[in-house]
């Protein structure tokens, strides 16, 4: 769904659309989880 080159402000891009979009809490934590493994931090 996501590609590597989503960067964390697409992602609170995407948290604020929440409301009006599709995405439930366990879709965000799935992303940040990939987001954290490709920065490697």
């Amino acid at each position: 769904m996501f590609s590597s080159t989503v960067h964390l402000p697409s992602f609170i891009y995407l948290y604020h659309g929440a409301g009006t979009e599709s995405l439930n809490l366990e879709e965000i934590a799935g992303y940040l989880e990939s987001w954290f493994k490709q920065v490697k931090i």
